[in-house]
């Protein structure tokens, strides 16, 4: 007989602009056999909280919805970021942490070699002109989100190229960006562009990067330079042909199913 998997916890963290929605964007029914999969939506976390505290109250969120089981923490993108944030607290009985397509921290990378690079570069140097853009940006995606949609995949590359045109996709993704660009698009943004590399080496628990190898939203290059930093890092999934929204396609099934085997492997 197999064992419950109900005392595991598996919560997903979105990337930015994003929503926990955004899974069902791309795997609408992933096979769960009972694991429980949360999307953590922080974006309603108070608002005047910023940096570590920011940082803090996510671990403290994450506490609350786990209780007394192990955590399987899954970031993507910007979620990526958050994630090992989070894991350097060393707070948190974190017992595997998959991260796919990672933002990891800019100094390990070419800021000019990622889409959105320039926004990154402003928001570090320049916060109140990034927060004037952004505004901006919030009224045409009020407004507009299809214009916002295309621009943001206008660069898309290999498979993300098939699943911009993906009609449910489309419908998911732009009703996100609608409301993408508030307050916690900024605060994971400036959150995001603090310098927190050298956190990566408190961050123990075992770790998983999966990331396409024609990811031009987070260079595979920045993936590997964050997997060198980290001192438990178990396998760094290379995926040919994936783009940045590819790479969590694949990912995340792929995940649940070792997460499965985990559970039933220890009982």
């Amino acid at each position: 007989m197999r064992p419950s998997l109900a005392d595991r916890l598996v919560v997903y963290l979105h990337g930015t602009p994003g929503a926990p929605e955004e899974l069902a964007a791309l795997v609408p029914r992933p096979r769960l056999d009972g694991l429980e999969l949360v999307g953590l939506e922080r974006h309603n976390l108070p608002s005047d909280l910023s940096g570590q505290d920011f940082i803090q109250a996510v671990a403290r969120r994450l506490a609350g919805l786990a209780g007394d089981r192990p955590i399987h923490l899954v970031g993507f993108s910007m979620g990526g970021c958050i994630a090992l944030r989070v894991a350097a607290l060393g707070s948190l009985p974190i017992a595997r942490m998959d991260l796919i397509a990672p933002a990891g921290p800019l100094e390990l990378g070419d800021p000019a070699q990622m889409a959105g690079g320039a926004l990154f570069r402003m928001a570090a140097r320049r916060p109140s002109q990034f927060r004037l853009i952004t505004g901006i940006q919030a009224l045409a995606a009020r407004f507009a989100p299809q214009l916002i949609y295309r621009a943001l995949f206008s660069t898309a590359q290999a498979s993300d190229q098939a699943i911009a045109a993906d009609p449910r996709f489309q419908s998911i993704l732009t009703e996100i960006l609608r409301g993408g660009f508030g307050p916690g698009y900024v605060r994971d943004m400036l959150t995001y562009v603090e310098d927190w590399g050298p956190g990566l080496a408190e961050v123990r628990c075992p770790t998983h990067i999966w990331q396409g190898d024609r990811d031009n939203w987070v260079p595979p290059a920045l993936a590997e330079a964050t997997g060198r930093a980290l001192p438990n890092l178990v396998t760094h999934y290379r995926l040919p042909e994936q783009s940045h929204y590819g790479a969590l396609k694949t990912a995340l099934p792929r995940i649940l199913e070792q997460v499965r085997e985990e559970v039933w492997e220890d009982a």
